[in-house]
């Protein structure tokens, strides 16, 4: 005998669906779902079978499947290329990481900014407004960058990989060096007497006295620059953005870390355009010969040699003089943000690639994608909460001003780790004993007990970032410059497909044709 199965009421098909009851009606609107009038007028009731099929339907790929052999998520562990991507944090600098995720073998490879195209982007990003964040520079140097390489369309995989190089170290090495340091921040009690909050000092925190949760290769002691000092950042405020950055240059970085994995490095040379070419590339590296741009000197982080993007990156993110585990430190959360399979921006990434559009315009499309505040943006969310635990005595309160407003609480849980992201339990241990890392912690317990959430990636960022005096903005910038490696694996993969190949179609929801 069949048995009559239940109807569902429409918060039951929009608690489903998971979409709101206003959006269930509009599907019943279009002719997408039937309804009947509930017996007592009020409401509308839905077959159970109808709304399995519709939702069958939503489920339904509508791209090409797409195989990848870079990065695997499985019970709970991020791979890439078949290795365990936190034991790698841990032990490989993000050139090794890079290398792997391009090229599938683990090797140090430089990464050398085109000193040509770095003017050449320092002079598009410096009439942008002060408001402009980093994420924004690094768009307007992609494409600049990509203006100013004739050979950019190569796209056989020595030319994508050497592009590659080439544009990771001058997106990081063009971004401005910050003339002053931030707004006081809850950390403001670190700092040493007559010192505003954010200034270079040597290390004094708790993190950088205790035994380190990172390893660490030997690394030559950081050195203290007069012009590292709030007086020189003080009285560059009103000078161009080529002086600024001579006046607020940070000291010469340390000496290249984990160490045990990498080749050596070698001496800065000046070769000629001619020589880079023979040795390594045309792709990316034929600008010098077509843009005469200013003639400003690098900084000196450039100018001690190092090639090394966690280094380069860090004078640019905050003015803290950095001990050698931050540098470590920074290198894991570049690895970590490196990739993650098939997310929003590197869809938008592999998209450009089937198309065969160059590198940079594979780069401009992930960024775009990034750009929205469900993505790329979501750890300085994650920082104004921490901000506030650390301002109040109870980390509920912070909480719960989010919920009241009808807010997500960031930086907490993730739909591929139900059981916590492993990316932010490494980075808050590398962290170590520090006050942003227990606001993460305090506020982690509340979550974990009302609601058992469990912190993800964008907390981990947030509270690094806090920790070091950088902005608020400054996560969003790291997992920039990360993820423009994924980007660029998943775009030599894709160069490797049949082009065009995304082409779905769409499902038509308006109005019939008269």
């Amino acid at each position: 005998m069949d048995v009559d199965v239940p109807r569902l009421t429409t918060n039951d098909v929009a608690r489903l669906l998971g979409v709101r009851p206003a959006t269930v009606y509009a599907y019943v609107s279009r002719g997408l779902l039937g309804s009947h009038r509930n017996a007592n007028g009020k409401g509308s009731l839905f077959d159970r079978a109808e709304v399995d099929a519709f939702l069958a339907a939503r489920r339904r790929p509508t791209t090409p499947g797409i195989q990848t052999g870079i990065t695997l998520i499985q019970h709970g562990t991020l791979y890439y290329r078949g290795l365990d991507a936190v034991q790698l944090a841990r032990v490989a600098s993000f050139e090794e990481v890079v290398t792997l995720l391009w090229t599938g073998t683990r090797a140090y490879v430089d990464f050398v900014p085109d000193e040509s195209l770095r003017r050449l982007a320092e002079a598009v990003i410096a009439p942008l407004p002060e408001a402009a964040r980093n994420t924004d520079r690094l768009r307007v140097i992609a494409a600049a960058a990509a203006a100013g390489d004739p050979l950019r369309f190569d796209t056989s995989p020595a030319a994508v990989t050497a592009t590659g190089r080439t544009l990771l170290a001058t997106m990081v090495a063009a971004l401005p060096l910050p003339a002053c340091p931030p707004a006081a921040s809850p950390l403001a009690p670190h700092q040493p007497a007559g010192l505003p909050a954010g200034a270079p000092t040597t290390p004094a925190s708790p993190a950088a006295t205790s035994p380190a949760t990172v390893p660490t290769a030997a690394a030559s002691p950081a050195t203290t620059s007069p012009a590292a000092m709030p007086t020189a950042a003080a009285s560059s405020a009103a000078l161009p953005v080529t002086a600024q950055r001579i006046a607020t240059d940070p000291p010469a970085a340390t000496q290249p870390l984990k160490a045990q994995n990498e080749t050596p490095a070698k001496p800065k040379k000046n070769k000629a355009l001619s020589d880079r070419v023979a040795d390594e590339s045309l792709t990316g590296r034929t600008a010098s010969a077509h843009y005469e741009g200013s003639s400003a000197p690098f900084d000196p982080v450039e100018r001690s040699g190092t090639k090394r993007i966690a280094e380069r990156l860090w004078p640019r993110l905050t003015t803290r003089e950095p001990a050698p585990r931050d540098h470590n430190l920074l290198d894991a959360a570049l690895i970590l943000l490196a990739d993650h399979d098939i997310a929003a921006s590197t869809l938008a990434a592999r998209v450009a690639a089937s198309t065969r559009a160059h590198p940079y315009a594979v780069v401009g499309a992930g960024l775009a994608a990034l750009d929205g505040p469900l993505h790329g943006a979501a750890s300085s969310f994650a920082y104004a909460l921490l901000t506030e635990t650390m301002t109040r005595p109870d980390p509920i309160d912070a909480i719960a001003d989010k919920l009241r407003a009808g807010d997500p609480v960031p930086g907490f849980g993730h739909r591929l780790y139900p059981n916590g992201d492993p990316r932010a339990v490494a980075l808050l241990d590398m962290l170590g004993d520090t006050r942003a890392r227990d606001a993460a912690e305090r506020v982690a317990h509340v979550m974990r007990t009302r609601s058992g959430l469990h912190p993800n990636v964008d907390l981990a960022l947030a509270a690094i970032t806090l920790e070091h005096n950088m902005p608020p903005d400054a996560g969003e910038t790291i997992f920039a410059v990360a993820r423009t490696a994924g980007w660029i694996a998943h775009a030599l993969e894709e160069y490797a497909d049949r082009p065009s190949r995304f082409r779905p179609s769409g499902e038509y929801a308006g109005r019939a044709p008269a």
